[in-house]
């Protein structure tokens, strides 16, 4: 059950939801590590918005936001 309910919805091609705590564990564990990994490619890539004489990345339609590029 946690294999195939690991991406937590149907939309994003879970053929399962979760319903265990395990289950849940894991999804949540996944999202998150996709989060972190679309928010290091932005600092990677270094594309900069000055905001408030902050460094911001272009707004990311997967996070709903930029990340910030400070240190």
């Amino acid at each position: 059950h946690i294999i195939v309910s690991h991406q937590g919805k149907r939309e994003t091609g879970s053929p399962v939801l979760p319903s265990s705590r395990e289950a849940f564990a894991v999804y949540y564990a996944d999202l998150t590590s996709t989060y972190l990994n679309i928010a290091q490619q932005a600092r990677a890539k270094g594309l900069k918005v000055k905001r408030e004489g902050e460094d911001f990345s272009d707004y990311s339609k997967h996070l709903g936001s930029a990340v910030y590029l400070g240190e």
